[in-house]
């Protein structure tokens, strides 16, 4: 009788361990499963990698599945391994099918990881709206810059593409660079500009888009519409579709017919202008201008929620900001709270509405669940908004969690290179956790970005003497900081900040005269480096000039933070009022714990620190010490070791104990 072949024993053995009838329901499940992903995936805007990732799961569980009915089956005694039959023939063993499977998953592997790659190369998958040029009156200069941040805020909508905020587009607004180079620097794969012409009821507005890898057009067009906000609207929306189809046209459905806001054009109009005068003064004197604004669209169309929103959030921010601007006062916020209360009223989920109230929340509330909770809303409607990233990265750090506050700010500076306020806020974090490896990398990118700016120069000092106790390469950073600032008084303010530390850690006062001439009354450096350095005249002009300070915003009936309270703590500490002195920190850590407030319980406790130090109370320094340095804080071992502010405590038989460890 003829022997049967090596593959029909094969397939015997396969039919018996049921494996054929695995493979056919599993092909069926994994039909199934890819025909949902592609129906409904990009629909419902869930992310192209997401499908792709679970199609190489289905591809890599096929032979996984097979190695299973294979190796078990299912009978009335449970599951239990599969007796082989013994046929003396080598193409039924375990080990030929497992090495089978391991060549089929590596198979797959590569070809996943090949397809991705072919995608990158073909796709651009970010870009740059560069400012628009205005070709008419000069004071329609505001409707071209407008148009720029509504398809900057439309495209942000599409997923897998990333788009460079305003803050960083805006920088090269008439700024003559090639749109390679702009291209390189914010590290984009394409630049959409063009030109706006308003006039007589008419607008023109030419487009283009660059690939600036190949330097080469991907379509150009023109656009004649009426001046109406229907017609404007809508030729928004056809444009952020004809550019979502020149980079990546699988997604052209994802873009939405962009809806105007306000049937009155008087209205936008207002609403623009008042951005345009916030984002080009962020001080005291741009917030007003946007006040003036803002309610002028308010007046124009009494029901245009945003414009209430906006208004509200102008307000609060004067209410937050305005202890130097004698802004912060009950009325600032009772005005804040009157315009929110209206945009509420007219459109409580627009995501304007809901950023205002959670800048209320925050900056008025001082309540930062609630103000989390509501911006937290607004990122589902803009997850790409580094406003709202960075915002919900300074609650996270007032709720004390750190490491997702390092990763908002550095999402926001993914999207917006230039965005000073997002690396301030990274760099204080990054300080709090003594991660000084990772602030000397973004410091030198900061000097990089402003080069003649204290930001780079600040942060470059701390992660190296912090970090690494270099002080001499220290000094050398505060003379290139010099240097490169010039006579810019408000820089030079900077430095001085940074020369009075230097004294405290170094010892070395010479030149100290020089740096008190710069800098604020209520600099808390100033008064201790002023302090410690034994000269008496420069101490009292320096704590007149700090009281003189706390006064002037205590006489405007302006919000005093808990810092500057404790910064009156420590004067009278100096001035040998210390029982008063540490009756009064006491009270002030009391009310601002911790646990209540990462960032200013941080503050407090550690000029409390300083002022336990200065009254005597060693052994309450220690404990205090102890703590921040258990914390996140600005506190290091560093400069406990060699500040001067804190020589006394070293005479304390438990300090060696309290600096003893691997951390900084």
């Amino acid at each position: 009788m003829p022997q049967p072949s090596r593959l029909s024993v094969f397939i015997a053995e396969l039919r018996r361990r049921r494996v054929f009838r695995v493979a056919a329901f599993y092909g069926g499940i994994a039909f199934v499963i890819i025909q949902i992903i592609d129906g409904t995936f990009g629909l419902m805007g869930v992310p192209e990698w997401v499908g792709r990732v679970l199609v190489v799961l289905l591809l890599i569980g096929f032979p996984i599945s097979m190695i299973l009915a294979w190796v078990f089956d299912i009978n009335p005694e449970g599951i239990v391994r599969t007796e082989g039959r013994s046929t003396g023939k080598p193409g039924t063993s375990n080990r030929m099918l497992i090495a089978v499977t391991i060549l089929a998953i590596a198979f797959g592997i590569w070809g996943w990881m090949r397809g991705v790659e072919d995608d990158g190369t073909d796709r651009i998958t970010s870009i740059a709206v560069i400012p628009f040029d205005n070709l008419g009156a000069d004071e329609q200069a505001f409707f071209a810059d407008g148009l720029t941040d509504d398809l900057i805020t439309e495209l942000s909508r599409v997923s897998d593409l990333r788009v460079i905020s305003r803050t960083s587009s805006m920088r090269y607004k008439g700024s003559g660079k090639s749109l390679q180079d702009i291209a390189a620097e914010l590290n984009v794969g394409a630049i959409l500009e063009g030109s706006v012409r308003r006039s007589g009821g008419q607008i023109r507005i030419v487009a283009q888009l660059i690939d600036t890898r190949l330097d080469d057009h991907i379509w150009s067009a023109t656009y004649d519409i009426a001046e109406e906000m229907a017609a404007i609207f809508a030729m928004q929306t056809q444009l952020v579709k004809n550019i979502v189809n020149g980079l990546q046209s699988h997604l052209v459905d994802e873009v939405e017919a962009a809806s105007a806001p306000t049937a009155n054009l008087e209205a936008y109009d207002a609403l623009l202008q008042g951005h345009a005068q916030r984002w080009h003064n962020f001080g005291r004197e741009g917030l007003l201008f946007a006040v003036e604004h803002y309610s002028a669209a308010t007046r124009a169309d009494p029901s245009y929620s945003q414009a209430w929103a906006y208004l509200s959030v102008a307000h609060v921010t004067l209410y937050w900001r305005g202890y130097p601007w004698n802004d912060g006062t009950p009325k600032q916020l009772a005005l804040a709270t009157a315009a929110l209360k209206r945009a509420i009223s007219l459109d409580k989920n627009d995501p304007i509405t809901l950023y205002a109230k959670g800048l209320y929340a925050y900056y008025g509330l001082e309540d930062w669940p609630a103000a989390e909770k509501e911006i937290s809303k607004a990122l589902l409607f803009r997850p790409d908004d580094p406003d709202l990233l960075t915002i919900l990265a300074a609650l996270r750090r007032r709720q004390g969690d750190f490491l997702t506050m390092i990763q908002y700010y550095q999402k926001a500076i993914e999207l917006d290179p230039y965005r000073r306020s997002a690396y301030t806020g990274l760099f204080q974090g990054l300080h709090f956790l003594r991660d000084f490896d990772t602030m000397d990398r973004y410091a030198r990118e900061a000097l990089l970005l402003w080069p003649d700016r204290d930001t780079g120069y600040f942060w470059s000092y701390a992660a190296t003497v912090l970090g690494s106790g270099d002080l001499a390469t220290g000094h050398k950073i505060l003379s290139d900081m010099k240097l490169a600032l010039g006579d810019d008084g408000d820089n030079l303010g900077g430095w001085a900040g940074i020369f009075r530390f230097h004294t405290l850690l170094s010892g070395d006062t010479t030149g100290l005269g020089e740096a008190s001439s710069y800098g604020s009354g209520g600099s808390l450096t100033s008064l201790l480096a002023e302090y410690w350095s034994g000269d008496a005249a420069l101490y009292h002009k320096r704590a007149d000039s700090t009281r003189a300070w706390l006064g002037r915003n205590y006489a405007a009936n302006n919000l005093i933070s808990p810092r500057n309270q404790m910064l009156e703590v420590i004067l009278q500490a100096m001035d040998g009022d210390r029982t008063a002195a540490i009756e009064a920190g006491l009270t002030l850590v009391g009310e601002w714990p911790v646990e209540q407030d990462a960032l200013e319980g941080s503050h407090v406790l550690y000029r409390w620190c300083l002022t336990q130090v200065i009254a005597g109370d060693l052994e309450g320094a220690l404990t205090s010490a102890k703590k921040l340095l258990e914390i996140p804080s600005s506190l290091t071992r560093f400069e406990l070791l060699n500040s001067v502010a804190f020589g006394p405590l070293r005479d304390h038989p438990g300090f060696n104990e309290l600096v003893r460890g691997p951390g900084r």
